[in-house]
């Protein structure tokens, strides 16, 4: 996708949105939760697939908050609600939404997916 600054022309057609969530991202595999460095997560133990591997966003209200709770060896409780998936082929605990959003016409829509 390219992006560019808005020049303030009119927003005519269909654009879709995703959320953006400033969490941190975790790979889950049946050996464990691991960090794009490769660096172990904790408190994840209870949603790792048995194969495979998902590709998620954790998040849990703020990114400091988020960071302490999968760095400590302490127990954190961590909701399904607080992963994000970013595997599209897995959509196991997708919590993620694609607004689509027509403008410039009689009737605006917002759908969410």
């Amino acid at each position: 996708m390219i992006i560019k600054a808005w020049e303030r022309e009119a927003l005519t057609g269909t654009w879709e949105l995703t959320r953006k969530i400033d969490g941190v991202r975790a790979f889950l595999t049946p050996q464990g939760a691991v960090s794009r460095a490769g660096k172990p997560l904790h408190n994840l133990n209870r949603f790792l697939p048995a194969e495979g591997q998902l590709d998620v966003e954790v998040y849990l209200g703020s990114f400091d908050k988020t960071l302490t709770a999968v760095r400590s060896y302490k127990p954190v409780f961590i909701s399904k609600e607080n992963l994000y998936s970013l595997d599209l082929l897995i959509h196991v605990y997708s919590l993620n939404f694609v607004m689509t959003l027509s403008l410039g016409q009689s009737n605006t829509t917002l759908r969410r997916y």
